[in-house]
């Protein structure tokens, strides 16, 4: 299938073609030399955020979030074997979730403030770790290679330093991880300073010090990650794992999907219930679709792109 040409104002730069140079206009190589270069802050302005179905063709996307004054740049791929690597709908309405829930609260107290710790699985391109941690949280965000070290890494550090957003968010909020569902929460590593769980071999620079007290999250998340038949046992094990070894009070779940096969979500679900004790409830689709409105895309979307994108928490 040939890809698609970029549509305009597509998650990239305005190409408003009234803007374009062709060939018969340029009189002279001064007169180009002359107009001046599109300033950093009018790139990201520029910006417009399509479905992400719309966007898989595009390398780099630049993702906005006018309500709280912030863009990402995002690189993405399609030839990693991997569907983690690009972006997903359920990824897009989810970050207008945050935002209504927690960019009033994550704004409260003085900046030395303990922060509140989240963690991210399956984090793919890593905008939901990005937006929280630009939210004022610690996020710790985690995916498997390839994805980990082609897309969700360069993004996260790349997406800590950009000229629009310094000083929103700290290179120590932001903390990149591998976890692997597969493995079974008894043969994880855990971080020696830090306290949150890997499946990846820890640098050989790390002390060998004694295992830590698990760190305690106040905020699991995860989007488009119900999908695949043979990846939900794993999935819900480590939600379960994660959920219930905190005690009280206990972290908060969201969990974002595509109900792209009603009946596979639905045993997913009554799995999640029944087989792992992870009780999780729908947000109403009424409440998601007006967040959706007012704080992210839905406004300037037909309904859809976004139709079968369901929150459930837990």
């Amino acid at each position: 299938m040939p890809r698609k040409q970029p549509v305009r104002g597509s998650s990239s730069f305005n190409d408003d073609p009234g803007n374009a140079t062709r060939d018969d206009d340029q009189n002279s190589d001064s007169e180009t030399d002359n107009q001046a270069e599109p300033s950093m802050t009018s790139l990201y302005n520029d910006a417009v955020n399509l479905p992400a179905h719309q966007t898989k063709h595009l390398a780099e996307l630049m993702y906005r979030f006018p309500s709280i004054d912030t863009s990402f740049r995002l690189v993405q791929r399609n030839d990693t074997n991997s569907t983690g690597s690009s972006l997903w709908l359920s990824s897009q309405v989810l970050s207008s979730y945050l935002i209504h829930t927690y960019a009033k609260t994550s704004r409260k107290g003085p900046p030395d403030a303990s922060r509140k710790w989240m963690l991210e699985l399956g984090s793919g391109t890593g905008l939901l770790s990005l937006l929280m941690a630009r939210l004022g949280w610690e996020v710790v965000a985690t995916d498997i290679p390839p994805v980990l070290d082609t897309v969700l890494k360069p993004n996260i550090d790349a997406g800590l330093y950009q000229p629009i957003n310094i000083g929103a968010a700290k290179a120590d909020q932001a903390h990149v991880n591998e976890l692997d569902w597969t493995i079974p929460p008894q043969n994880w590593r855990w971080h020696p300073h830090l306290g949150y769980p890997t499946t990846a071999q820890l640098p050989a620079s790390l002390p060998a010090a004694a295992i830590p007290r698990p760190q305690s999250f106040d905020l699991i998340v995860t989007a488009d990650t119900i999908y695949e038949p043979s990846l939900v046992h794993p999935l819900l094990l480590t939600i379960a794992h994660l959920y219930q070894r905190q005690g009280q009070p206990r972290p908060t779940v969201l969990l974002a999907l595509e109900r792209r096969d009603p009946s596979h979500i639905t045993e997913a679900l009554r799995t999640a219930h029944e087989q792992y004790s992870l009780p999780f409830k729908q947000i109403p689709s009424k409440r998601i679709r007006k967040i959706f409105d007012s704080l992210g895309d839905g406004a300037t979307w037909s309904r859809d792109d976004w139709d079968g994108v369901e929150i459930w928490k837990l």
